[in-house]
């Protein structure tokens, strides 16, 4: 059965898109009060759609016509990989040949539309998890969406730790996700211009790329902290790997790790393995690992620290789901 197409855990009620009640109003409220589309012009000289290599029709207007406007209006349902056949029900492709060959072909991202319902549920969660106020945190908008696609070895390591999680905690008798897997934001350098224009998706070599390096590898113990040093060498509660449900909390670690001149920022959004979840409010920077019968950490909010952090020490415990270029803020 698949998964609920708000929430992307819980599995659909029985001839429905969504897990029930509560999501199917959120994610009509999301629609409602989504962002209405950015008409952005980039520095590339050629028409927003996605493969276009014509010149924009004005110094105003990203499309070379109205056609290619409007079709890019009329993709919401279109598979992400072949846009040739609509998407098939909880599914982001077609069908199953799409989905396998996509990956076949990982690592790799693919944009979803700003019609998409996907695009309107992720805009509704960065838009309302940007806590900081204040002209030195301006909430931005939403430039571009990509879906993470990774291979199959490393989604099948953080499937099979979920399921433990899973067995361990029986989270869904409590009527939370699998392992209560939750969605988290997660801000580190990016050396490259990947996603800044939906032509331009391939992944940089950079070994100081954080963004890259995750999608293609996913998260790395061995990689704490190294892409940026000297913004990221504090681990609070130890050498694990971090995330937060505030994505204004992200946007710290992408604005102050971004090398390369862009208009924009980056930030991925992770699925995380919460299950059972260890709360501290006081620094402890020995931990390698939460307490026993304890899965994470969770980085309460305090005299300690401003914004919420969770804090996994299982490399299968995480996995960079999104990855959201946003306009940058001056």
């Amino acid at each position: 059965m698949p998964n609920c197409e708000y929430c992307g855990v819980r599995p659909v009620y029985p001839g429905h898109p969504y897990c029930g009640r509560t999501c199917a109003g959120e994610a009509k409220n999301a629609r409602s009060q989504r962002a209405p589309r950015s008409r952005t012009m980039d520095n590339s000289g050629l028409c927003a759609y996605p493969g276009c290599t014509r010149p924009p029709f004005s110094s105003r207007d990203p499309y070379c016509g109205q056609s290619h406007d409007e079709e890019d209006e009329d993709d919401a349902d279109e598979c992400i990989l072949c846009h040739n056949n609509p998407k098939a029900e909880g599914m982001h492709f077609c069908g199953r040949t799409c989905d396998q060959r996509a990956t076949r072909q990982a690592p790799l991202i693919l944009r979803i539309s700003e019609n998409d319902r996907k695009f309107g549920d992720i805009a509704d969660q960065f838009y309302k998890s940007w806590r900081h106020r204040g002209d030195k945190y301006p909430r931005p908008d939403i430039h571009q969406i990509y879906k993470i696609i990774q291979s199959k070895e490393l989604m099948d390591d953080y499937y099979a730790y979920r399921d433990f999680v899973e067995d361990e905690g029986d989270f869904t008798q409590r009527g939370l996700a699998p392992g209560n897997e939750r969605r988290r934001w997660h801000g580190t350098r990016r050396a490259c211009n990947i996603g800044d224009d939906p032509r331009r998706t391939r992944l940089c070599d950079s070994d100081r790329c954080g963004v890259c390096g995750i999608i293609r590898t996913s998260f790395s113990l061995s990689r704490v902290g190294t892409t940026d040093r000297k913004n990221n060498s504090f681990e609070r509660f130890g050498k694990g790997i971090y995330a937060s449900s505030t994505s204004s909390k992200a946007h710290d670690y992408s604005k102050k790790t971004q090398v390369v001149p862009s208009q924009y920022l980056s930030m991925l959004l992770t699925t995380v393995v919460a299950g059972e979840g260890f709360k501290l409010m006081e620094d402890d920077q020995t931990l390698d690992g939460p307490p026993e019968g304890f899965h994470c950490v969770l980085g309460e909010v305090g005299d300690r620290l401003n914004y919420d952090e969770i804090i996994v020490y299982e490399e299968a415990a995480i996995r960079p789901a999104w990855l959201v270029i946003y306009d940058k803020l001056e």
